[in-house]
């Protein structure tokens, strides 16, 4: 049960991690381009969201991403920033 619980944390630490790679590595590239700091920190944000839903329903859940479930997911992080 330990060892089950400590591969899941490391999963979930690993999808945080690229997620945020992802969402750093876009507002990067889009200052470098010329974005204007609001544009570039929205990319990378809605980068990061994608990036989040997509690698938590497939390698966390083990589920494939629908256009329903995602809707859901976008809906609890903009409930979560109110």
């Amino acid at each position: 049960m330990q060892k089950k619980l400590n591969v899941e944390v490391t999963i979930y630490i690993i999808g945080g991690l690229i997620t945020a790679a992802v969402d750093v590595g876009t507002m990067k590239l889009l200052l470098l381009n010329g974005a204007t700091a609001v544009y570039a920190a929205t990319g990378g944000f809605l980068a990061s969201i994608l990036t989040n839903y997509l690698f938590h329903a497939k390698i966390t859940f083990g589920k494939m991403a629908s256009r329903d479930t995602f809707f859901k997911y976008v809906a609890l992080v903009c409930m979560n920033y109110l």
